[in-house]
């Protein structure tokens, strides 16, 4: 591992995070390493995780590489981040960029994973079955076009064709089946619970809703969802060698060759809209088959937002508390409480989330949130505490980082 030769595209990827980063972190001073395939971006908070990172990442390119006949036109830039108490990673296909975001914070929609190991699969899956391949280097430039929304960005990147237009729900689809086959993630009960809610009691994204993000967070997170269940879906009618097929002469192609959907007809020689009414069918009677043939009588108490989650009890089963969305989207959640047998005199904490608790009186709640950036620009969560008698919320620590 090395660093003094780094390509000309590592400089300029960490041009790139200097301008994006360096008006609220000017106090970061990136460093980077090479391996075999990869220039490793770090710093002083993320070196910890360069060792594992390089393992993870080679270890997948080998995989990866091996099965989608991939062959690097360079090294892949990986930036190592921790500047926010926040979980996320991205692609960059054209440039041969990932940036990772090491924290491991849980999916309100997903079940536990090893997080950096599934991350970096990920996205490095996104690379490896997208990234255009060519022969004639010195006219292998990328038109890389935003063209699945209504405010459409068009940027001229490095390396001229590009490939086809992949439609969402296939991309983010096969980086889920790629990290699960290398034991990184996997189909668990909360992804279920929210495609079978989908299909059975409200209404599953259509093939084309599917191709998008531009969504709630919610229809966001069901693009992953029911990419994830439709590619395995495919996988097992088709198997893995057509889809290899597919994405391999996928990259070949010539900038608007054809539409997707066509495309894959031609490959297949099956309709994807038929394939899509097979899948449906099948989740909703698989569905349909663990529901009670009669069902248990309850009563609602708040049926406001789409995320409601943590309820609880005070020890003197006075108060009752929960996390919702009401009133803004995903994971942005707001602490409503409420006496036990009066829930519209409930009294509602903003920003918090992810973790809290009454004290054993009953008179306080404990709760987590990051609503205020610190004087770097990050947001850290920390704990704080309510009197609900008074009112006052007191902060107990600082850039703790609970």
């Amino acid at each position: 591992m090395a660093n003094r030769n780094i390509p000309l595209n590592g400089c300029l990827f960490l041009i790139m995070c200097g301008s994006v980063l360096g008006f609220n972190h000017p106090e970061i001073k990136w460093r980077s390493v090479g391996t075999d395939h990869f220039i490793i971006h770090y710093y002083d908070r993320t070196e910890p995780a360069v060792y594992a990172a390089w393992k993870i990442a080679e270890q997948a390119f080998t995989s990866l590489s091996g099965f989608y006949d991939f062959e690097a036109r360079g090294k892949i830039n990986l930036a190592l981040a921790d500047y926010d108490d926040y979980s996320n990673g991205f692609a960059n296909w054209t440039n041969r960029s990932i940036m990772i975001w090491i924290a491991d914070e849980y999916f309100d929609l997903r079940g536990n994973n090893t997080w950096l190991n599934n991350v970096i699969t990920h996205e490095l899956a996104h690379i490896v079955t997208m990234e255009k391949q060519s022969k004639l280097q010195l006219l292998d430039w990328t038109l890389s076009l935003d063209y699945t929304s209504p405010q459409a960005a068009v940027a001229l990147a490095e390396p001229f064709a590009t490939n086809m237009f992949w439609p969402q729900w296939f991309t983010e689809g096969i980086a889920q089946r790629e990290s699960q086959r290398e034991g990184n993630d996997g189909w668990d009960s909360r992804r279920d619970m929210l495609l079978r809610d989908a299909v059975l009691f409200s209404k599953p994204l259509s093939l084309a809703e599917m191709g998008h993000f531009n969504h709630n967070a919610l229809g966001n997170e069901l693009v992953y969802n029911q990419g994830f269940s439709f590619m395995t879906f495919l996988e097992n009618r088709l198997g893995r060698e057509k889809l290899r097929e597919l994405f391999h002469d996928g990259r070949r192609t010539t900038f608007f060759a054809q539409h997707f959907y066509t495309y894959f007809f031609e490959h297949t020689g099956l309709s994807i809209e038929r394939l899509y009414d097979e899948w449906i069918d099948s989740v909703k009677t698989a569905g349909q088959r663990l529901l009670p043939p009669t069902q248990t009588a309850v009563t609602v108490i708040w049926d406001r937002g789409f995320l409601n989650a943590m309820p609880k009890l005070s020890l003197d089963r006075k108060k009752i508390g929960w996390f919702t969305n009401d009133r803004d989207d995903f994971s942005r959640t707001d602490l409503v409480i409420a006496p036990f047998n009066a829930l519209k005199k409930n009294v509602r904490i903003p920003w918090a989330k992810q973790s809290w608790d009454f004290s054993p009186d009953g008179k306080n709640v404990y709760y987590i949130k990051s609503h205020t950036p610190n004087g770097q620009g990050s947001y850290f969560n920390d704990l704080f505490v309510r009197n609900l008698e008074s009112g006052r919320e007191t902060r107990l620590i600082k850039n703790a980082r609970a």
